[in-house]
């Protein structure tokens, strides 16, 4: 699934209170579950997975 916004990772960054380095580093590593490609598209590979990520960090 594609997100049909295009977000860069300073804007990704600034809607989640952390800096545009810690974004890439985030993305680095949850890279298998989702894709950040060039002019801001954003990939969802496992969406399960992603929901997951999602429910640890907020548990």
């Amino acid at each position: 699934m594609q997100l049909r916004s295009r977000l860069s990772y300073y804007q990704i960054a600034r809607s989640i209170g952390i800096t545009y380095e810690e974004c890439v580093r985030l993305f680095k590593q949850i890279q298998t579950v989702v894709t950040y490609r060039r002019g801001g598209k954003l990939l969802v590979l496992d969406q399960a997975k992603l929901e997951a990520i999602a429910n640890r960090q907020t548990a």
